[in-house]
């Protein structure tokens, strides 16, 4: 492991950079667990914060690295692997942080017009560069399963060996820019999620519904998100700066999404 620097103090442990363990390992058990107790338990987070010489700037911003927990004739086994995504293999092939993130800003490309990003960004929904870095959580769909960030890009991984299996965007089906890493879902197994699309006019959150495929004989396979609809839409209650979100509620007939303080500039991020 590579140890953070000063700066971070007495949480220096949780800004560590950890290694990949590719060949799960025994752990060490104390007590006896239950004998019914089997299979795969996963968990995400961030892993890496220093690259280089250069380090990211909140815990957020770590590169994805996801752990799994297996239990198996009484025994448990742990590995680990850093999601190899386009952000990744750019960060590590440079040796330095070049993509921006949550609380860590690179500067873009020079030679990008601002109009042109503004464009791109807003009016036709797909932003230039949208987050690949889905080091928050998973979601569970038919039998794929997705490690997310608050981004339309999602990356589908191998519970076993935690390679990528492929990689997703939810943009491709439904106009967003930022899509919460946090969905819901109902008994039948379609999931329910929020984006938001940012419109130059008056940015909208979008509500949408991603049918379970494995409950539909015409899907191309018992992973694909090809049948996302768009369930309802609401206006920011400001023109200008929708409300930032992690999550929302749900209750069988509503979604509930609050609107907090905490805003998202457009004049900043189309200057940027």
């Amino acid at each position: 492991m590579h140890h953070s620097s000063s700066e971070v103090g007495k949480f220096a442990t949780v800004f560590e950079n950890y290694d990949n363990v590719e060949t799960p390992i025994e752990c060490e058990l104390r007590g006896t667990p239950p004998k019914f107790l089997e299979g795969t338990m996963l968990r995400n987070g961030p892993g890496m914060f220093q690259i280089g010489n250069d380090m990211y700037k909140h815990w957020f911003d770590g590169l994805a690295y996801p752990q799994r927990y297996h239990f198996q004739d009484g025994k448990l086994f742990y590995s680990a692997k850093f999601i190899e995504t386009n952000d990744y293999m750019n960060n590590i092939n440079n040796r330095t942080i070049v993509t921006s993130s949550f609380g860590t800003y690179k500067f873009p490309d020079p030679c990008k017009r601002i109009y042109g990003r503004f464009e791109t960004k807003f009016d036709k929904g797909d932003a230039d560069s949208p987050a690949e870095n889905p080091s928050v959580s998973f979601r569970q769909h038919g039998d794929g399963i997705y490690a997310c960030t608050e981004s339309p890009i999602l990356y589908r991984i191998d519970p076993d060996s935690l390679s990528i299996l492929g990689r997703l965007d939810m943009s491709q089906y439904v106009c967003v820019y930022t899509y919460t890493a946090h969905s819901n879902s109902d008994y039948e197994g379609n999931v329910y999620n929020i984006g938001t699309k940012f419109l130059s006019t008056h940015p909208e959150y979008i509500f949408t519904k991603t049918m379970n495929p494995a409950n539909n004989p015409n899907a191309k396979n018992r992973h694909t998100c090809e049948d996302t609809r768009i369930v309802g839409t609401v206006k920011s209650t400001a023109a200008d700066s929708p409300c930032y979100y992690h999550s929302f509620g749900m209750t069988q007939n509503h979604f509930v999404l609050l609107e907090g303080p905490v805003r998202i500039s457009l004049k900043d991020i189309a200057t940027r």
